[in-house]
């Protein structure tokens, strides 16, 4: 099986695909979008929306993930870099669902317990 997961930032996607057994996954492929350093919000939000749907066009995964932050600690942080998150995680969440691809979001261990893995991360 192959799969894509994703984890947002304010500014930023990283992902990865792997394929194989969850037991003993393969990396395929692995990248960082970076937000384009001219325009606004909204034309930011567009190129990612664009650069998943390439990505999952070109990888074709059976599910894709998405990470959502861990709540604990969080509390002090800019709002505002919060709320930049949520929005970009949310253009992951549509491109990917657009696309018919079954998604997975919460924080790692959610998608831990939901995947039946011990280990997200390898």
């Amino acid at each position: 099986m192959k799969a894509i997961g994703f984890r947002a930032e304010k500014d930023a996607i990283n992902w990865a695909v792997v394929e194989g057994k969850k037991e003993s996954p393969v990396l395929v492929a692995d990248g960082r979008i970076a937000a384009p350093q001219i325009g606004d919000e909204a034309d930011s939000l567009s190129y990612f929306r664009q650069r998943v749907l390439a990505i999952i066009q070109l990888h074709r995964p059976a599910i894709a993930m998405v990470r959502y932050p861990e709540t604990f600690g969080r509390r002090n942080r800019a709002i505002a870099s919060m709320d930049s998150r949520l929005r970009v995680e949310g253009v992951i969440l549509e491109s990917v669902r657009s696309t018919a691809t079954p998604v997975i979001s919460g924080a790692l261990k959610t998608i831990s317990s939901r995947i039946g893995s011990d280990e997200p991360k390898a």
